[in-house]
Formats: structure tokens, sequence, C-alpha cells
């Protein structure tokens, strides 16, 4: 046990028994009360047990609750720091398609925008194992999804050295795909908030 857990622990125990005391004198002052002064030591350990679950266990809980809470916050903050960095993908196709030009420079910037996002997926993973690791479904749905949306701009005509411009066709769907995505990482802030 820590300190602070004793020390509570302690107080709890001096004020129960301040309370006792008080109540003892009191009582003997009341002339209406009368109470059988034999008490059974199973009646008293009775008493003990349920006093100290009454007082105890709220403590307990609520670190725990309190704890879980501040590592979901976290997951939640990382999920969308990742929705904000997939979003520059997203924002250059939007730029190179209103310019009517797509450079190489911008096949490198996507390319290290995925590198990034990759890495703080596996971050992300690690997280969960530590933390939830009976919840880890969740983040290999969001491993396939993430996949389908890379797949999808980086393994097809984008990636071509020759392909320079991008037209509405490509662009709506990219659009799509990329939708698709954002809204499953939307769900998954959801599900972190369930665990």
């Amino acid at each position: 046990m820590r300190t602070k857990q004793k020390i509570v622990i302690g107080i709890t125990l001096v004020i129960v028994l301040l309370v006792g005391i008080c109540v003892g004198v009191f009582t003997k002052n009341i002339p209406i009360l009368e109470f059988e002064r034999k008490i059974s030591a199973l009646e008293a350990l009775t008493f003990l047990v349920t006093v100290a679950i009454g007082i105890i266990f709220p403590f307990l809980i609520k670190k725990w609750v309190d704890d879980n809470q501040t590592i979901k916050i976290y997951l939640v903050q990382e999920i969308e720091q990742l929705i904000s960095e997939i979003k520059e993908n997203k924002n250059l196709i939007a730029q190179t398609f209103s310019d009517g030009e797509f450079k190489s420079e911008d096949r490198d910037k996507i390319n290290f925008t995925f590198h990034s996002t990759e890495l703080q997926i596996e971050s992300i993973q690690k997280q969960f194992e530590v933390s939830f690791p009976n919840s880890l479904k969740i983040v290999e749905d969001m491993k396939d999804s993430f996949r389908v949306y890379k797949d999808y701009l980086t393994g097809g005509e984008l990636m071509i050295s020759t392909f320079d411009k991008i037209e509405l066709p490509f662009y709506r769907e990219h659009s799509n795909e990329y939708n698709k995505f954002e809204s499953h990482l939307k769900e998954m802030i959801h599900k972190v908030h369930r665990i």
C-alpha cells in the first residue's frame, strides 16, 4: 500500500472510532433509548467490514475510473492528431486539383504523410496493448481501413510519373475514400470512450 492510502485508512479508522465514542456517550445520556450492552465478536466484525467497504471501495473505484479516463482522453487526442495528419493528403489533393497540376513533390508529400501516419498508428497500437489489450480489435479495424485508403492513393495512377493532373472523377473518388477513413477514425473515438 502507498503512504497516501495508509494515511486515508488511518484517518478513516480514527473518525469511525471517534463517532463510535460520541454515539456511546450520547446514548448513555438519552434515557429513552436502551441498548443491549452485549455485542458478539461476529457482530463487531460485520460492522467494521461494512464500514470499511462503504468508505474504502468508493476511493479505489474512483481512482480506477479516473485512471482509465485519463488514458482514454490521451488515446482520443492521438486519434484526433491522426485525423489532422491524414487530412494533409486531402488538402494536397484539393489544392493540386484546383491548381490543375500535380508534381513529383506532391507524390513525395503524400508518401511522407503516409509514413508518419503509419508510425503514429503503431504508437496507438502499442498503447492499446498496454492499457486495453482486450480491445485490440478496434486497432486492427483502424489499420485495415488505413490500408484501404493508402492502397487507393498510392497503389494507383497517382504514383505513376506521367500522372500530372487530377481530374474530377479521381478527385471525387478520393474524397469518398478519404471520408470513409476519416469516418472510421471518428467512430473509433466513440469506441474508445465506451471501453
